[in-house]
């Protein structure tokens, strides 16, 4: 039996409006609510968030001023999650949550963005929530011949200054780049500044040394202004700590000081990063020395480790004459290292 046209014609109308209202049908209030909640935990979906952690943030109609859909951190809201009490950390999203709710699908992730910075001013620790003023001295360390990258730096916490407070930062890529980590802490405590960060990859053990300086900065140290400059002057010299990696900057070892091995403290490394030589194994880094009247003070120094990191030795300082005013050395390696 054939259909007449004007029937065919209704029927494949019907259908169809069947199936947009199929896609585009409400949410009943349970599966809304879950699919918000997943939005807001979902930094390439909501919140202009970068390097700031979301596992636990809320979606909630709420304040401040007009109630609205937003995400919400936990630390933003009353006791039992239910309303927006204080402080900053949440971001409005009423118009995207609004459209969850109506068609019940989360928006499509956004493109990959193409560069972009790595670390840039305001990124927030995961964890903490603190937000860094500024980054400066990196160090970018790739995991053998894979596509893991690990990207250190200063994460100076109060201003910008080179004599101010600073945490250890890392964030972590597994695709060579194109997309890292949230921003995480190696250490981070008090008015100490953590400093000058030099990572060293082993490939015959396959773990990560990474080493940086640290500085007690003033006790009356409380946010921004050269709260650490007296340490650099010899009063108080800075110290080289040294922490390990075994699974390539998941976790690391608990840090442990370098200054009793090298007889002295106040070497600064790097920054950047160090080399093993392939022949031997022998690991090798490079530094200068910031103590008053010592055997470092004002000189390039080169440090050597012939059991993976265990132990350091000094190798080599260089004197006035042959290697003056490096400053912030870099060692290679050329085909006859051993």
């Amino acid at each position: 039996m054939q259909l007449p046209a004007l029937r065919v014609a209704l029927l494949l109308t019907a259908l169809l409006c069947a199936a947009m209202l199929a896609v585009a049908a409400p949410c009943t209030k349970e599966q809304g609510q879950k699919l918000a909640q997943q939005f807001c935990r979902t930094p390439a979906l909501s919140c202009d968030c970068q390097g700031c952690a979301q596992p636990d943030w809320l979606a909630l109609q709420s304040g401040p001023g007009a109630a609205q859909w937003r995400c919400y951190s936990p630390s933003a809201l009353n006791a039992n999650h239910t309303a927006y009490q204080s402080g900053k950390m949440y971001c409005s999203e009423d118009a995207k949550i609004q459209q969850i709710l109506q068609t019940c699908q989360l928006p499509p992730p956004p493109p990959p963005p193409v560069g972009g910075a790595v670390f840039s001013p305001g990124m927030r620790l995961d964890g903490t929530g603190e937000a860094i003023h500024t980054f400066r001295i990196p160090s970018l360390l790739r995991i053998g011949q894979t596509t893991t990258l690990l990207a250190f730096a200063e994460g100076r916490r109060f201003s910008g200054s080179d004599y101010g407070p600073k945490a250890l930062c890392m964030r972590r890529s597994e695709n060579l780049g194109k997309s890292w980590s949230v921003l995480t802490a190696i250490v981070n405590h008090g008015n100490a500044s953590f400093m000058n960060p030099n990572a060293i990859w082993d490939d015959q053990n396959k773990a990560v040394i990474l080493q940086f300086t640290y500085i007690q900065c003033n006790l009356d140290c409380q946010g921004g202004g050269d709260c650490c400059d007296e340490k650099y002057l010899g009063h108080e010299a800075p110290s080289l700590f040294q922490v390990v990696s075994s699974d390539a900057g998941k976790t690391f070892s608990t840090h442990v000081s370098l200054d009793d091995e090298l007889g002295v403290a106040g070497l600064t490394m790097g920054p950047g990063i160090g080399i093993q030589l392939p022949k031997t194994g022998k690991l090798l880094a490079m530094g200068r020395g910031y103590a008053a009247n010592d055997s470092f003070s004002h000189h390039d120094v080169v440090i050597a480790s012939d059991d993976f990191g265990k132990h350091w030795r000094t190798a080599h300082i260089f004197n006035g004459t042959d290697g003056v005013g490096l400053d912030e050395p870099q060692l290679v390696s050329n085909s006859n290292s051993n």
